[in-house]
């Protein structure tokens, strides 16, 4: 617990820093956690499948880079084509080393790391007409709905938590999700009525940012229990020891992954 506590005091003042910029900031060490992700993921598997790992982070590099190109809908269908094409390249040239199931996982951890990851970006850039800041604000819905339903669901599961959720979790209750999604959307909903209050923005934002606080840790939950799925169809316990007391960057934001993409589209879709 301690070492929890340590980790987030020295890490949150620099998160908080690097959110509230956005920006080529926010760009690079977006990049940065979704290399190390994507390292984290590709190692899980390295008992029985090699990724090609070199390819999977080119173009994950790529794609953080140009991700704004891509969201306007120029060259993702040809990006892509080309990360299929080049994985595929590279079996055929070391196909005594590398076989279908290593490309496989190497798409795989494209997908699910860097671009789910990559939508905590795309968060922080949203317009909208009548509210021209708006991603400056709600960037924080991404962590108020995942960690706030993480926090929620403890101290509910631990007093009230009767009945198992999953196999794959343990320490899951539907009364600890439960009481996780309420408390997020709690949270939400007072946040937006501080954006009421105390922005420029305009519109009623509380009952948007409670439904989105709920959808978002609704997801998270999935979130954390996919992560669970791969770290028991690997055998590991953590994907890393990057953060101590946390674990690696894939343990940390395994929620995360899940409720930035839901974040930014109903985002976009209510509040747009």
């Amino acid at each position: 617990m301690a070492k929890r506590i340590i980790t987030s005091a020295i890490t949150a003042p620099i998160a908080i820093l690097i959110l509230w910029l956005g920006g080529y900031a926010l760009q690079v060490v977006v990049a940065m956690l979704i290399l190390i992700g994507m390292h984290e993921l590709y190692r899980a598997f390295n008992k029985k499948i090699v990724p090609v790992h070199f390819v999977g982070y080119a173009f994950a590099l790529v794609y953080i880079a140009f991700i704004q190109t891509f969201m306007e809908g120029n060259g993702f269908f040809l990006f892509f084509t080309a990360f299929i094409l080049a994985v595929l390249t590279v079996m055929v040239l070391f196909h005594k080393k590398v076989n279908a199931t290593d490309c496989a996982v190497t798409v795989f951890g494209f997908f699910y790391v860097c671009v789910l990851l990559s939508t905590v970006f795309l968060v922080r850039t949203i317009e909208s007409t009548y509210n021209p800041n708006l991603g400056v604000f709600m960037i924080w819905m991404i962590f108020f709905s995942a960690w706030g339903a993480d926090t929620g669901a403890y101290f509910i599961g631990v007093n009230f938590g009767k009945h198992k959720l999953t196999s794959l979790s343990a320490k899951k209750t539907i009364e600890g999700v439960i009481g996780g999604i309420g408390t997020a959307a709690l949270i939400s909903a007072i946040y937006g009525l501080v954006l009421e209050q105390f922005t420029s923005l305009e519109g009623s934002l509380i009952l948007p940012l409670a439904l989105i606080g709920a959808a978002g840790a609704v997801l998270s939950v999935f979130g954390d229990l996919a992560a669970s799925a791969v770290k028991r169809s690997t055998g590991i316990k953590d994907f890393g020891t990057l953060l101590p007391g946390h674990g690696g960057i894939m343990d940390r934001f395994d929620s995360v992954l899940f409720t930035a993409p839901a974040v930014f589209l109903l985002t976009s879709l209510i509040l747009g």
